[in-house]
């Protein structure tokens, strides 16, 4: 174990910031005092192993991105004994912001901004071949300097199909509890999934969480509109119709019902904040 009071894989320790199944991600400095975000994983046993497996996934996406939009990795550090790997670290930029699910509430003029970001960044990933395949709230930053998409650990080239349901509950397309091939049109559900909860504070009603149990039953193309959410604006009158509907076309089953990918919902979304802009300044 090499995490000291104040220490961990040679850096300064300053502040837990999060954690998941089994890493934990810390806010530290390099012996220069510049600030990163180190992703940790203690391997204890061989079922570890797919963590580790993970962290070099989003490694080598993201130290080629180059999105202000994505977080960026810099490099993986690993700690072994004879024959094994015992500990890793995935060294990241540090945002000094929040996670979405739990930062403070904002107008809906910033909401939108922050969600065109999210959505330029999602063009640019998706323009290099790959899904996301995780969007959520709490894989988005916000703060001042705008919002930016985190965790490519579940991020795969377009057309995958995967081995294992992976996604959450309440922000995952259809397609990937049924464990059929992924695309952009994946993370455009998941995209308008984590909008809707920004907007109302309610969860989509997945597959996943459906009577079925997120088992295959029949196919995509049959999935019960009765599955769609209520529309945004049943809770949220300021809530232009344009946007709820946007919302609506995102989350549908059927991933052909979609928008075409992410230029058409940015185009969608410029026109929106104009809107708003022009109708805060009258």
């Amino acid at each position: 174990m090499s995490v000291g009071q104040n220490n961990i894989l040679g850096f300064q320790l300053k502040q837990k910031l999060g954690s998941g199944a089994r890493t934990t991600i810390h806010h530290v400095t390099d012996r220069a005092g510049r600030s990163f975000a180190l992703k940790h994983l203690n391997l204890l046993s061989a079922s570890d192993r797919r963590f580790l497996v993970q962290m070099r996934h989003e490694h080598s996406i993201a130290k080629r991105l180059n999105s202000p939009g994505i977080r960026r990795t810099h490099r993986l550090k690993l700690r072994r004994r004879p024959f094994r790997v015992v500990e890793a670290g995935l060294v990241m930029d540090y945002i000094e912001g929040t996670s979405l699910d739990q930062a403070d509430s904002t107008g809906l003029a910033r909401t939108v901004e922050s969600f065109r970001q999210i959505a330029e960044a999602l063009a640019s990933l998706h323009r290099l071949g790959w899904v996301h395949a995780d969007v959520k709230p709490t894989n988005i930053v916000v703060s001042p300097a705008g919002a930016v998409l985190i965790d490519l650990g579940q991020a795969a080239r377009i057309r995958t199909t995967k081995s294992r349901v992976q996604g959450t509950p309440g922000f995952m397309a259809p397609e990937q509890a049924y464990r059929d091939p992924i695309t952009p049109r994946t993370d455009l559900y998941g995209f308008g999934a984590t909008l809707y909860w920004s907007l109302t504070g309610k969860t989509v009603p997945t597959v996943i969480n459906s009577r079925t149990g997120g088992h295959k039953v029949g196919n995509l193309a049959n999935l019960d509109r009765a599955a769609l959410p209520d529309p945004v604006r049943s809770f949220r009158s300021d809530v232009p119709e344009d946007l709820s509907k946007l919302i609506d076309q995102c989350v549908s089953p059927n991933p052909s019902a979609r928008p075409r990918g992410m230029p058409e919902i940015l185009g969608v979304l410029a026109r929106i904040k104009s809107e708003i802009t022009r109708a805060t300044d009258d």
